[in-house]
């Protein structure tokens, strides 16, 4: 089973469904809703050594247009471990925002569309970033055992009440 304890080697090359990410698209399409999917996805889009290239820019899993003209930028998990390099990357992308929510015709939207258990539910749950921000500062760091981060300090996640 595909579970967030899993190596990244497990729960990409070993298990080629991502369950989250499948109920969620299947969601949007449901709903006739307009989406993009931006951020490669290892079981389908590998891109070789991603966790060096993907430093270089802060991209969402999906951009997403709400029928009210809105656009949500939009991490999928199908876990409540957030990793620091998720969290940090959804910071800067609220950053930006504020300043283009203040002069922009349209609003931007940073979240988290969470699924508890992902491969027995379909229920997906909206976690705009200021929530999560609030979240993130009542949690303590725990560590990936056996990973690390490309300047080979652990690499560290919060493990969330979503």
């Amino acid at each position: 089973m595909n579970t967030s304890d899993n190596s990244f080697e497990e729960r990409n090359f070993k298990n080629k469904v991502d369950a989250a990410d499948e109920k969620f698209k299947a969601r949007l399409e449901a709903r006739g809703v307009k989406y993009k999917k931006i951020g490669p996805d290892p079981k389908e889009d590998y891109v070789e050594d991603y966790w060096i290239v993907g430093l270089m820019f802060d991209l969402p899993d999906y951009i997403v247009w709400a029928e009210d003209g809105d656009i949500y930028f939009t991490e999928v998990k199908g876990t409540n471990k957030i990793k620091n390099i998720d969290y940090r990357k959804l910071e800067n992308m609220y950053t930006r925002s504020i300043s283009i929510n203040k002069h922009g015709h349209k609003k931007i939207h940073v979240g988290i569309a969470y699924i508890k258990n992902p491969t027995y539910n379909s229920k997906v749950k909206w976690i705009p970033f200021e929530e999560l921000k609030y979240k993130w500062k009542l949690s303590e760091f725990q560590e990936y055992e056996g990973e690390t981060e490309i300047d080979g300090t652990p690499k560290y996640y919060k493990q969330l009440d979503l």
